[in-house]
């Protein structure tokens, strides 16, 4: 059975647009849009809700499960708000980097509403991950965009943000929603798309058509051209187009060796975990 919901995540950088690129190709499914950046004030709300409960929340709401009742119903309204915009396809593909560690929370506020979800989160090599970063950082410099500023050149910096973008939604112990989950290497993906897309389509019932991964994505509302001509700092060569690893290992263009040392070390549980070191 198809899933309601599908939230793409993973890290800025890690292919979460090609990925959201390629399940929105499929039929059944609404067309590539941008990040579902609302949704983390309501989701974020939540999670405060709980760690404050006994300081703060109380006072407000009657118990956790009236702050769990609440909070779904809204984020259950913003799912139908969405889902009628784009005709209300059989499923609802959402993604913003950011709501990754929030994953678990969505996983108990869509419970809440009984909405069949699942979760796929991109890993990347965090060396590429990185370099990408400081690329992005590069090109916000040139166009004097202060954003650059939260993109340091700092190998610890950088790797805790790594860090913490995945370790909440990957050492979650909630059975419901692990089992909703599904850990996709990037690497896998772009080396050996027919596997992962298969593995994919197995995990949620959608159909990925074959000129997606080959051509390129199929159903997008964001003018991708246009992001591009914009000088937008975020986008990547690759949107829209067929799946390339051209990228793969491209780190060593741009970190030196001292700071793809501090990487391995700063990042060395991922690294292990999903096969970057020995």
């Amino acid at each position: 059975m198809r899933p309601e919901l599908i939230f793409i995540g993973g890290i800025n950088r890690s292919g979460t647009t090609l990925l959201n690129g390629l399940i929105c190709s499929a039929e059944g499914t609404n067309p590539l849009i941008h990040e579902s950046s609302y949704l983390k004030s309501i989701v974020s709300a939540y999670h405060t809700g709980l760690q404050k409960y006994e300081e703060h929340t109380r006072y407000y709401f009657e118990s956790k499960k009236h702050l769990l009742d609440f909070t779904s119903h809204i984020f259950s309204e913003f799912i139908k708000l969405t889902s009628s915009k784009y005709q209300c396809p059989e499923t609802l593909v959402l993604k913003h980097p950011p709501l990754t560690p929030n994953f678990p929370y969505i996983y108990e506020l869509a419970q809440n509403e009984n909405l069949r979800i699942q979760f796929l989160i991109l890993v990347r090599d965090p060396r590429d991950v990185i370099a990408s970063l400081l690329r992005v950082r590069g090109k916000l410099q040139k166009t004097n965009d202060s954003e650059w500023k939260t993109l340091p050149r700092d190998m610890r910096t950088l790797s805790e943000y790594y860090n913490m973008t995945y370790q909440p939604a990957l050492t979650s112990s909630n059975p419901g929603y692990l089992n909703s989950l599904a850990v996709i290497k990037y690497e896998d993906l772009v080396l050996n798309p027919p596997v992962v897309i298969d593995a994919i389509e197995k995990k949620t019932g959608i159909s990925i058509p074959a000129s997606a991964v080959t051509d390129g994505w199929e159903r997008s509302n964001i003018d991708l051209a246009a992001l591009e001509s914009a000088n937008n700092a975020w986008t990547s060569d690759g949107w829209g187009k067929g799946i390339t690893s051209s990228n793969i290992g491209s780190y060593r263009n741009v970190l030196t060796t001292d700071e793809v040392m501090q990487v391995n070390r700063y990042c060395s549980f991922p690294m292990k975990k999903f096969g970057y070191i020995q």
